[in-house]
């Protein structure tokens, strides 16, 4: 193997694996609370400007992953993790809170008055 074939592949970056349905209830789950408490505008922006370090943040939660683990179950920190390393997991959970807040600013039309006999 020459230096060429070495660094071909140096700076590749592995293709994120695609969500189950655990993942994507729960990333709902997520934007649903996060929308109740008004949230989802600072949460999409936080989550877009974060982008270029969601890794070092999956990264982050393993490390503090045996103090957490006394509160947090160990499977969900890992999961956890694994989800912020995930862009198809950010990208997600934006469209989803993006489309919340689409649904909530959309004027309710009035039920008309019946006449009441």
């Amino acid at each position: 193997m020459g230096t060429q074939g070495f660094w071909k592949d140096a700076f590749t970056v592995a293709a994120a694996e695609p969500l189950n349905k655990d993942d994507e209830t729960w990333l709902d789950s997520i934007a649903e609370k996060l929308s109740a408490r008004s949230l989802a505008q600072p949460a999409i922006l936080f989550l877009e400007s974060t982008k270029p370090v969601h890794f070092l943040a999956g990264q982050a939660v393993r490390f503090v992953d045996p103090i957490f683990s006394l509160v947090i179950p160990e499977h969900r920190l890992q999961r956890f993790a694994e989800l912020l390393e995930n862009r198809k997991a950010a990208e997600r959970l934006i469209k989803t809170l993006e489309r919340q807040e689409a649904s909530e600013a959309e004027p309710k039309s009035p039920t008309p008055d019946r006449e009441k006999p």
